[in-house]
């Protein structure tokens, strides 16, 4: 989920969503009205939520606002998947650009699949 300071007075577009550790993810936005998680779910069994899904590159936040990132990681059989960090790269309508890393770890077991 990424929130937006409170100091922000401007809208912000992702512009780029990168892992490192593991290539090949999708990055949709899901609405967060009624939600705090979406956590984690496969997409044979998607919740009702899924069908709201929007490309994240190019999603526009307004100040104030939330938007709940969702990776979508490929089945890779027995493998394991074990992303170190998220790259976010965002730009202001002003046309300042900015790059965030997350500090968040996320190791997916080939049992997950």
């Amino acid at each position: 989920m990424v929130d937006l300071p409170g100091d922000v007075d401007e809208t912000v577009v992702l512009d780029s969503l990168e892992t490192v550790g593991a290539a090949g993810a999708d990055f949709y936005v899901l609405p967060m009205e009624g939600t705090t998680s979406q956590g984690t779910f496969s997409l044979d069994d998607p919740p009702k939520v899924w069908e709201q899904r929007q490309r994240a590159e190019g999603y526009a936040i307004d100040p104030g606002e939330s938007a709940n990132i969702m990776a979508v990681f490929p089945p890779l059989g027995g493998s394991e998947i074990d992303v170190t960090e998220l790259v976010i790269g965002y730009h202001e309508q002003s046309g300042r650009t900015y790059e965030v890393t997350s500090s968040l770890r996320v190791k997916v077991k080939s049992a997950c699949f």
